[in-house]
């Protein structure tokens, strides 16, 4: 946009471009050249703003194969919605899509696709690796148990195959997941449900069978597709030249504003400070998250505090540590927790202890179960020729080895603990969140997972909502009126030196993905997601 088009206030449409990850928290400051990394808030603060901007006709989405969840999906197509119903048109562009894009791109007035560009509207599919055999090969011998019928965390480990209980449980996920894919997209193309199944049936689709079943509109390069944005009298202007945050005088000015902290609890959940760990995944350290949540709880303008809880969980340790944090600030003043893609075990575990409990409906949450044990490498030394000698000092002074397996009353003992954690931490934290009965928890918990509408209907979540209604949810508690602005301050870990200089652990991220595991099977007692849920 030219200096011409700012003086004379022309009208634009706003450019997103969606690419790489959508992270939770605030992309990590480096000092060498990393991925394009977006903030979900930020991107939903801008969508909201410039459907009340009365200087934005339209929004163009170009959207290029982007890592994101299915909650994010379904925030950002909730956002498109409202931008819509403001009056003004949203175009969706194209390179290629799957299952994911095309959710969010249905929510557009128009869909056009690159020329050699393909959609992969096939429906859903949950993935689990096996390494049972792989480890007997290696001379690796898990020792692990659980708590809960569908608690099936270690399986990926001790079995060639799902469970029933596992089975069951993820078709019931994938069934409701696919549901929700069908009825957004039957309604953002005028479609019925039963026309959309049979989209997914005869997907995949190239550019040119995608316009042919309806799926696109046009097939056009991107140049065309701004082109068209700009005969509507239009000029553009690209998201990051659009100002969404406050500048320093109107924070300034605004001082005394009521605020509201947004505290990202993302990844596996580890006692320690908050990292980055294997592939650049967050680990969700306990120390951290008390940090955050004591400042939050101190200061006088934060009027409430909204968790953003993304995590499978991880240490029941830790997780108890940030959920005594929840309690302590939750007391003083009122904590909303927004469930991202997933917010399960550890994760579902930390919520409870909020005032209300908001997911999407693509939310993966609930694992009410604990798993503990350990991986035993003896076999695998012996085969590497690896000799290790011991002396204990009491007899159970080698019951974390990975040296050797658990005696007979070494691995009771490992079952009384988790039983204990289940039935007098768990179980009863969940009871008094949700104000049921322990027959009716028991039911619901197993370890069995749920998606964000089914634990709606269990009475897990108090409602169906993301960062947006959390933050209206606060506003309610507080008793604010809804026209008084609010300020949602955002806390951010600081990156370490070793983060800014090397931003991606490129081929070192196996290693650092052994120790954080060999860290979090450590500990004894673990609240973790069943299995890792690849949905595509």
């Amino acid at each position: 946009m030219s200096l011409w088009d700012v003086i004379v206030r022309r009208r634009f449409f706003l450019y997103v471009e969606i690419k790489d990850t959508l992270t939770e928290s605030a992309p990590d400051y480096s000092l060498l050249p990393r991925k394009h990394k977006m903030h979900l808030k930020m991107l939903l603060d801008a969508v909201d703003k410039a459907g009340r901007d009365k200087r934005v006709g339209a929004l163009l989405l170009a959207m290029r194969q982007p890592e994101l969840g299915w909650a994010q999906a379904e925030e950002l197509a909730e956002a498109l919605h409202r931008f819509r119903s403001q009056g003004k048109r949203v175009i969706a562009f194209l390179e290629s899509a799957g299952n994911k894009e095309y959710f969010v791109a249905s929510s557009a007035d128009s869909i056009y696709l690159a020329p050699s560009g393909s959609v992969n509207l096939v429906g859903l599919r949950a993935e689990v690796i096996f390494l049972k055999e792989a480890l007997q090969w290696l001379g690796v011998q898990p020792e692990l148990a659980h708590v809960g019928k569908y608690k099936s965390a270690g399986d990926f480990l001790t079995r060639q195959q799902m469970s029933e209980p596992h089975r069951e449980q993820t078709e019931a996920l994938i069934q409701d997941m696919q549901r929700q894919l069908l009825e957004r997209v039957a309604a953002g193309r005028n479609r019925s449900t039963e026309e959309i199944k049979e989209w997914l049936n005869a997907g995949p689709y190239s550019a040119a069978e995608a316009k042919a079943a309806g799926l696109v509109d046009d097939l056009l390069f991107e140049d065309q597709v701004i082109q068209k944005a700009e005969d509507q009298k239009l000029v553009r202007r690209d998201l990051n030249r659009y100002k969404v945050a406050e500048g320093f005088w109107k924070r300034l000015v605004t001082r005394r504003r009521a605020q509201v902290a947004l505290i990202v609890a993302e990844g596996l959940i580890a006692t320690g400070q908050s990292r980055r760990g294997a592939g650049r995944r967050m680990v969700c350290g306990s120390e951290t998250m008390k940090q955050f949540l004591a400042d939050a709880r101190k200061r006088k303008r934060v009027r409430g505090v909204v968790l953003r809880v993304n995590s499978p969980g991880g240490s029941a340790l830790a997780s108890d540590a940030i959920w005594r944090e929840v309690q302590l600030t939750a007391e003083k003043k009122p904590v909303v927790v927004s469930m991202g893609d997933v917010a399960a075990s550890g994760g579902y575990y930390i919520a409870t202890a909020a005032r209300k409990i908001l997911s999407q409906r693509n939310t993966v949450t609930g694992s009410i179960g604990v798993i503990g044990g350990k991986l035993v490498v003896q076999d695998l030394l012996r085969r590497l020729k690896i000799h290790v000698d011991s002396i204990s000092g009491a007899l159970h002074a080698g019951f974390q080895s990975a040296l050797q397996p658990f005696s007979a009353d070494e691995r009771d003992k490992v079952r009384r603990h988790m039983e204990e954690f289940y039935r007098e931490r768990f179980v009863p934290k969940v009871m008094q969140s949700r104000g049921q009965s322990e027959d009716r928890i028991l039911q619901l918990a197993q370890g069995r997972v749920w998606s964000g509408e089914e634990a709606l209907r269990h009475g897990l979540v108090d409602g169906i909502g993301g960062i947006r209604e959390a933050v209206e949810e606060v506003r309610a508690l507080c008793h604010l009126p809804s026209e008084r602005p609010l300020r949602v301050v955002l806390y951010s870990r600081k990156s370490s030196l070793r983060e800014m200089l090397i931003p991606e652990l490129g081929s070192a991220a196996w290693l650092e993905g052994i120790r954080d595991l060999a860290h979090i099977l450590a500990e004894e007692v673990l609240a973790l997601l069943p299995f890792e849920i690849r949905i595509r």
